[in-house]
């Protein structure tokens, strides 16, 4: 996360220009909205996994619009 912080998605971009997987650690955890807003930008960045905090009812939120998590 700090990594991430410091050098920006510029580092995420080159790493899978590499070849490599990424795991973005970011320990996302808001309100729903804003986590669906984060992944969407996330999402173009082709990481492979990123982790997602989140209580029971935005679990139960989300799979209530079409997550599968």
């Amino acid at each position: 996360m700090e990594f991430f912080y410091a050098v920006g998605p510029e580092i995420v971009h080159y790493l899978k220009g590499l070849g490599h997987s990424i795991f973005l650690d970011l320990k996302l955890h808001d309100i729903p909205n804003t986590v669906k807003s984060a992944m969407s930008v996330l999402g173009t960045f082709g990481v492979d996994m990123v982790t997602v905090h989140a209580a029971w009812w935005c679990r139960d939120d989300a799979r209530s619009q079409g997550s599968s998590w």
